[in-house]
């Protein structure tokens, strides 16, 4: 399952270490198939379809 929570730290982390470039990762994630197969929710934490 992603953390999808943790992915706006770790863009802020690679930008402060020059190792990446801001960029807008919203709608990174669809995980309606993920929870349906699994019957659980996972949250896309704002980053796509959960």
């Amino acid at each position: 399952d992603p953390l999808a929570g943790t992915y706006n730290k770790l863009l802020e982390d690679g930008v402060k270490a020059g190792t990446t470039q801001k960029a807008d990762i919203s709608g990174i994630f669809d995980l309606r198939t993920l929870n349906e197969v699994e019957g659980k929710k996972t949250s896309a934490a704002g980053l796509g379809q959960d």
